[in-house]
Parts: C-alpha cells; structure tokens; sequence
C-alpha cells in the first residue's frame, strides 16, 4: 500500500473526529501555505502534490468538484453521440480508464449498467472513490490500466463499452496495450478512445506518445489484425463546446458496427 493512500485515509479518518473538524479548515489553510511554499523550491515532491490535492478536496468537497472537468469533457457532441449509443439498450458492461475524479462514471452511471473504472493516481482514486461510493454500480479500482483490464477481462459474447483516457505523465501511454487486451478477449464492444487526432479536423485536441501523435497510425497495426469498424465525430470542432478533445469510436461485431453507423453524428472511415 503507498504512502499516499495511508496518509489520505488517515487525513479523512482525522476530520471526522470531535472538535478537530472545528479546527480543520484552519490547519488546512496553514498546510496549503506550506506547500505553495514548496511548490516554488527544488524539494517540491510528487507525492506532496497528490496529498495536497485531497487535503483541499475534504475541505470543501462541493466547491472541488464544481470546479473539476464535467462529464466527458463537457462536450455537447460528445455527450450526444454517447448518449445514442446508450439509447439502444445493447451494452452489457462499461469499463473507463482513468476516471480521473470521477465525473464520466457517475454520469454513465443512469443507464444503471454495471461501470467498472480504475484511475492510477492514488489522490484522484481517493476522491473518485469517496465521490462515487453510493454508487452501487460502480466499482472503482487503483491501479495500471493494463493490469486493470487484464484482471478484469474474459472470454465473453456480450456487448461492452469502453472510455478509454487513461494519461499518465512521464509515463508510457497504455493505449495499445489497453486495446491488445480488449481485442484478445471480445469481439463485440464500442470503444471511444479520448484525446485523439480527428484527420477532418485538427482543431480538436489531442494527445501524442513519446512524440508520436495519437491518430489512426499509431493504432493501425492492431486494428489491421482485427475486424473493426472505425468512426470519428462528424460536427465541427467550432460548434463543440468544453475542452474540445478529438475522439474515435471503434466498433467491433455486427451490431456496434450497425449502431456506429446510425448515428449521424460519427462518419465512418
């Protein structure tokens, strides 16, 4: 167990204590100033930054998550396509890499499918997890991606849906290793890949692996090997709204390829 994860639950165990939650935004105040002082000198550490994040977190829960990224990036064309793809009543199951605090999951968590999402950072897996945990559909996991749905992933003819975006930094992006494990086990799933390159229009954000840009090439020779279907978002990135990240939408067996392909949103490639 890491050192964060005790000292965060430790910190939550400590501010439901008599009298000390009187004293507890004070003593909250007094250590962000302390590491606001770190921040700007060469011992500021990684981990004091994560234990930070879930000290100002507990201090004042509604005005955190007021402020977080809202649900699938608060993408109005996002949100419309999704919610299509729900509209047919034919995913079994959702997994989401990177549930980051939470935000996505627990607006999936209406069409009450069961959402399985893990998160490798241990402060955004503490909050994540204290926020969502009256949801009884939702299972919140801290770990790797990979290891995540390794664990989790079997043999199985049912329909699934995944949010991939799991983005660590100073690390390996786990997409291809995220996809190899989706594709060795299923053959029916939609999978929306976050911070991707739409070719239409660059203009949507994406991300990039050790310089590698996150477009149809980087993924093309595992998706060579498979029978999938591929759509990008057809409206124009001037006419999203939020955080305006480029997306692809992967379709796998008859009945994902046929919904993909309904909705006018997505245009095929």
């Amino acid at each position: 167990m890491c050192l964060e994860w005790v000292l965060l639950k430790m910190i939550h165990f400590i501010k439901n204590l008599p009298l000390v939650f009187i004293f507890y935004k004070k003593i909250v105040l007094a250590y962000q100033k302390f590491i606001f002082f770190l921040i700007g000198s060469k011992y500021f550490d990684r981990q004091i930054s994560e234990i930070n994040k879930a000290l100002i977190y507990l201090s004042n829960k509604k005005q955190f998550l007021k402020k977080t990224i809202p649900p699938l990036n608060g993408q109005k064309i996002r949100t419309k396509i999704v919610e299509k793809i729900f509209s047919k009543k034919i995913i079994s199951v959702i997994f989401e890499t990177g549930t980051y605090y939470g935000s996505t999951a627990e607006y999936l968590s209406k069409y009450k499918i069961p959402i399985n999402t893990c998160e490798i950072s241990p402060a955004n897996y503490f909050i994540a997890k204290d926020r969502l945990k009256n949801y009884k559909n939702i299972t919140v996991e801290n770990c790797d991606s990979y290891e995540f749905l390794k664990k989790k992933l079997s043999k199985s003819n049912k329909i699934f849906f995944f949010y991939l975006d799991a983005h660590a930094q100073n690390s390996k992006n786990p997409l291809l290793s995220e996809l190899e494990i989706i594709f060795k086990n299923l053959e029916n799933f939609i999978i929306l890949i976050d911070d991707f390159l739409v070719p239409h229009d660059n203009k949507y954000g994406y991300d990039s692996d050790n310089g590698s840009v996150l477009k149809f090439k980087y993924i093309e020779k595992i998706l060579s090997k498979e029978k999938c279907h591929y759509f990008y978002p057809k409206g124009k990135s001037k006419f999203e709204t939020g955080y305006k990240r480029g997306s692809i939408y992967i379709a796998g067996g008859k009945k994902c390829k046929a919904l993909c392909g309904s909705i006018g949103d997505l245009i095929k490639y």
